[in-house]
């Protein structure tokens, strides 16, 4: 749950390296499918618990 501002510039942070990570994902050539599949589907559900988070506050009304 984000309380600030602060808070709230950090993760949109954290949401830029997340999607940059998938991206990156996509172009390992080293990993099999499978292990691809696994990581990506984990990096996407953090990025989307990021997101839910990102728009409470903003619909909060707490951004400044």
């Amino acid at each position: 749950m984000i309380k600030n501002n602060h808070q709230y510039e950090i993760t949109k942070q954290w949401v830029i390296k997340f999607t940059e990570a998938i991206e990156d994902l996509e172009e390992q050539n080293d990993l099999s499918v499978s292990m691809k599949d696994l990581l990506k589907r984990g990096l996407q559900s953090q990025l989307d618990d990021l997101l839910v988070e990102i728009r409470e506050y903003e619909n909060s009304g707490s951004v400044c």
